[in-house]
Parts: structure tokens; sequence; C-alpha cells
């Protein structure tokens, strides 16, 4: 499956079933944006994320109520 066959079935998905299946998704685009290995994991009750880039590792808050706030913060924080 695609990216963009990723993207077209989360449309289908609840907010916060769309947040978990956006982490994959975003480990790839940071994955070929930056050249690095990426792992991102979410804490739903702390609205924390952790990322994991190539040796580096990074905790931001993650306030959004959206999918799409959710991408912005990660981008942000990249």
């Amino acid at each position: 499956m695609d990216i963009f066959e990723k993207i077209a079935m989360a449309q289908s998905l609840s907010d916060d079933k769309r947040k978990q299946s956006l982490i994959p998704l975003l480990e790839d685009v940071i994955s070929l944006a930056t050249g690095e290995h990426a792992e991102l994991s979410l804490d739903k009750k702390s609205e924390v994320m952790s990322l994991r880039l190539g040796s580096e590792f990074k905790q931001f808050s993650v306030k959004g109520d959206s999918a799409s706030a959710l991408v912005r913060d990660v981008f942000d924080n990249i």
C-alpha cells in the first residue's frame, strides 16, 4: 500500500484511530525527508510524542485534538 492509499484509508477512521494510523505514515515521511530512521510513539494519557531520529531522542507535547493537529505538532518539532 502506498502513501496515498494510506491517506485515503485513514479518512474513514475515527480521529483517535486516525492518530494511531498516522504514526507509521509519519515515520515513513520523516525517514524519507531526513534520510534517518525514525521511530514515533504516542502516549495518549499524557499527550506526549516520543521521536527517535537516528541517534537523537526528543519528546514533545501533542495536545491537538485532531489528526491534522498531530501532524502539525510532529513537523513543528522535527
